[in-house]
């Protein structure tokens, strides 16, 4: 039990210091992160391991999952070492390549590390974990108002290029709420107790809805939008609380937009302008400038959020234009794992579609494997929930909520 819940808190623990501290001076927090995370995800399987009961519980679930998924998925990640061996162009070229896989493969093998832990924990895995994304949450949202009101007090206009500094950019954040924002949902069923876990989630969810419409983070606003309307649909019996508590985290989030936006109108120093002259001379980059000159993002706090229109893919087509021309050039095994920056213009990191970062990378046939994977997982969770197989309702919310995928019904030890 200790040491299930204790491999709870270590990724909720990380991802809160990471958050809000500088690891290394002088570093990059993306270098230090990506550096720690091999270190954190390994120590996340070895520790739990070393419990004989998780241990029985980890060859319990591998040995449930279908063999058409574990040959599928094996078969993928095969497929993205042959591309990373047969694309490689340098030792240092290679290693990278290889990496990715190794880390994507690291995230995959977490899944069944965390379902064991969780038949072994029980609602105490659940309440840690959850909890410590729902701290992290918090932390941060309310370092952001902090960052607001120094702005306030400094006479100057918040941009959202000084916020989130701990994770270097603030989309890297925005990815991380992606998931987080959904499971924070799942507080007043773990907590249903206690009152103060209403509020905690309520404002939690305020918070993180307030930094996605302040970044302008349109990825992850439509992504949570689509996501919570497709489980409504498909998933039934996680639709009240859902629904719930995702529309007070989204109006009060608006609320709070909506007044830091009001207080910034006025008595505030503006960014300066940029030189029209130099910005005539610059060319433009592929697909950029349509809706305002990229020199703009170091001003105002209006530019940076309601200057980036929630809707608009904002110059992101022609890198999917890139994604797609390397797929068609490279149809099996794509140009290797992480080389999309090396052939895309401006030599941007990622497409910002994963799917055809896929298709590139890896080849479209590890592409198509993915997606078929992905639609007969979620058919399968949206049955069991549908059907309520996990016995009670609110197991059945949670484990809809946690998309539990892998919570195999075998005899307890």
């Amino acid at each position: 039990m200790a040491v299930g819940c204790l491999a709870a808190v270590l990724p909720g623990g990380y991802l809160l210091v990471t958050s809000t501290t500088h690891l290394v001076s002088g570093v990059w927090p993306y270098d230090v992160k990506r550096m720690l995370q091999f270190a954190l995800l390994l120590l996340l399987f070895l520790l739990p391991m070393a419990n004989r009961r998780i241990g029985i519980e980890f060859g319990c679930v591998l040995a449930a999952i279908p063999r058409w998924l574990g040959l599928t998925v094996g078969g993928i990640f095969g497929w993205g070492v042959i591309s990373a061996l047969v694309n490689a162009q340098a030792p240092m070229h290679l290693a990278n390549s290889l990496s990715e896989v190794a880390l994507l493969g690291l995230l995959v093998l977490a899944i069944p590390v965390i379902a064991a832990c969780r038949r072994v924990g029980g609602v105490g895995f659940d309440r840690l974990a959850v909890g410590m994304l729902a701290l992290t949450g918090l932390v941060v949202g309310v370092q952001e108002l902090l960052g607001v009101a120094a702005a306030h007090a400094g006479g100057v206009e918040f941009s959202f290029r000084v916020s989130l500094l701990h994770f270097s950019w603030p989309r890297f954040y925005n990815q991380v709420q992606s998931w987080i924002v959904p499971v924070t949902a799942a507080l007043p069923l773990l907590f249903s107790r206690y009152g103060l876990a209403r509020m905690l989630c309520v404002l939690v969810l305020a918070l993180h809805w307030y930094i996605i419409l302040m970044t302008g983070a349109r990825g992850s606003f439509l992504a949570l939008i689509g996501a919570t309307t497709v489980a409504a649909v498909f998933l039934p019996v996680v639709r009240r609380p859902l629904l719930q508590w995702q529309s007070i985290g989204l109006v009060l989030g608006l609320a709070i937009y909506g007044l830091v936006l009001l207080s910034f109108q006025g008595g505030v120093v503006p960014a300066p302008a940029a030189d029209p002259t130099a910005l005539a001379e610059r060319p433009a980059a592929p697909g950029r400038g349509f809706y305002r000159n990229e020199d703009e993002e170091t001003g105002s706090f209006l530019a940076q959020s309601v200057g980036r229109p929630l809707l608009s893919p904002m110059g992101r087509t022609w890198m999917w234009k890139v994604a797609l021309r390397d797929a068609r050039a490279h149809p099996l095994l794509g140009i290797g794992p992480m080389n999309y920056v090396c052939t895309s213009p401006e030599h941007i990191g990622h497409p910002h579609n994963y799917l055809l970062q896929i298709a590139a990378e890896w080849g479209i046939p590890a592409a198509l494997a993915i997606c078929l994977v992905t639609a007969i997982l979620m058919v399968r969770a949206a049955v069991r929930t549908r059907r309520n197989r996990w016995g009670h309702l609110e197991e059945s919310q949670l484990a809809g909520l946690l998309f539990d995928i892998l919570r195999v019904q075998v005899k307890p030890l």
